[in-house]
């Protein structure tokens, strides 16, 4: 019965998602676009939740749709920038191309990794299985045992770049 209402539950915040994204692009309006881009990723962080991953969930909320989104809408708002100056061309080549490579590009990620993971079973089969965080601590010991062990490289990359 609950898999059944995650699994609604999922799909609702999906298409929710899908449609802060588009709320994001084709918003005249850059406040709108922003206040849209911190609901899409308080949303985020929900499906984050309910897939198991709560210091991630956590890490989203306070990072992106905290500090990240407070740079973006003072930015905005000390630009005093009000409407956007030019007309989306839906009729343009280009429109139609970037839709055709998304829709390719999406079929063949979905074709990649429909393997690794069953949203109607939520299950994870490969290195990070259940049974492989449960023996190792949990999450987030296991994201802490590779971000300063075998990640640790990358792991100050980012920063750095970040």
């Amino acid at each position: 019965m609950w898999k059944i209402v995650g699994n609604i539950a999922l799909l609702f915040i999906s298409v929710l998602i899908i449609l802060l994204a588009l709320s994001v692009i084709l918003n005249r309006s850059a406040i709108a676009s922003a206040f849209s881009l911190i609901a899409l990723m308080v949303l985020l962080a929900g499906i984050y939740a309910m897939i198991g991953v709560h210091f991630i969930a956590a890490m989203q909320l306070l990072v992106y749709a905290g500090a990240i989104m407070v740079l973006f809408v003072f930015s905005i708002m000390l630009l005093n920038y009000n409407e956007l100056k030019s007309e989306i061309n839906f009729n343009s080549p280009f429109v139609l191309i970037s839709l055709a490579s998304s829709i390719v590009l999406s079929i063949v990620m979905l074709s990649l990794f429909k393997d690794q993971f069953s949203p109607l079973t939520n299950s994870i089969r490969g290195v990070f299985s259940e049974s492989f965080m449960a023996s190792e601590g949990g999450n987030i010991m296991t994201l802490s045992k590779l971000l300063f062990s075998k990640y640790f490289l990358h792991f100050e990359i980012i920063s750095l770049i970040l």
